[in-house]
């Protein structure tokens, strides 16, 4: 299907239909408009002229199939609806509030499909740490993800991520998932964020020294204040252990680098 309607295809449609597109960084297509609103009213004006019947909350309980050839389909109140041909176009397990329940897998191993494990992938990540919670919101770019299955790193990437109320997740994030989908959904993984990527710890070490020589009679948590996002600043004084009323000349060279 892919190669008969391409994604180039895809975009063809809807410029044909009136939506002008953009291509962001990474290959990633976006309506001018950024109204995700504007791709499903396009599609309603697109099956409207083609004369298309929509029923919406209208679940399809299994196909009909008589010696291989297909019958049509069984709704969930017992109406039967006939057709010479089905497309299934569920979608997959990743949304049941959608719709996404899997019932497509479930209609294809019926019909003698093999279906292979289902795993996620482009998703957020949902993090331990209850910190995430007081960053929900807060968008961070330029960083660095790495991620390790125990001492292994099994993923490394550079761009944008975004804090939610349960973990993280962007396009930095959901990029990861498609690589490490099959281990996270088997064990806990670690994620390191490396928020100045740019910087090895020595440059880093050399510009909070350059910080404190300049404020030394500030308070720490003043001081860092210039360093990170002001959402971010509390939670990193709370993980860095260093008290944040100290003041800058009174903190060692041990805890700068520590922190």
């Amino acid at each position: 299907a892919f190669y008969g309607f391409t994604n180039q295809d895809v975009m063809d449609f809807f410029e044909q239909e009136g939506l002008p597109l953009k291509v962001e960084r990474g290959g990633r297509v976006f309506p001018v408009s950024d109204r995700a609103a504007d791709v499903l009213d396009t599609l309603r004006r697109s099956i409207k002229r083609a004369g298309v019947k929509v029923h919406l909350n209208t679940e399809v309980k299994e196909l009909m199939c008589q010696e291989g050839r297909m019958k049509g389909l069984v709704l969930e109140d017992g109406r039967v609806v006939n057709g010479e041909a089905v497309i299934v176009a569920t979608g997959g397990l990743s949304y049941p509030s959608t719709g996404s329940t899997g019932d497509g897998y479930r209609f294809a191993e019926k019909l003698g499909h093999k279906v292979t494990e289902c795993l996620p992938s482009l998703t957020p990540f949902t993090i331990r740490e209850d910190f995430v919670k007081e960053l929900q919101g807060l968008s961070l770019k330029n960083v660095e993800i790495c991620i390790y299955n125990g001492k292994k790193a099994v993923f490394r990437e550079f761009g944008e991520m975004l804090f939610t109320h349960f973990g993280v997740s962007g396009p930095l994030i959901l990029t990861a998932s498609s690589f490490v989908g099959s281990l996270a959904v088997r064990q806990e993984l670690r994620l390191v964020l490396d928020l100045k990527p740019a910087l090895t710890a020595e440059q880093l070490d050399q510009r909070l020294l350059r910080d404190f020589e300049a404020n030394p009679n500030k308070s720490f948590k003043n001081v860092a204040s210039g360093l990170f996002p002001a959402k971010l600043t509390p939670v990193m004084l709370e993980l860095g252990g260093i008290s944040p009323d100290k003041k800058v000349h009174d903190i060692s060279r041990e805890e700068r680098q520590s922190f």
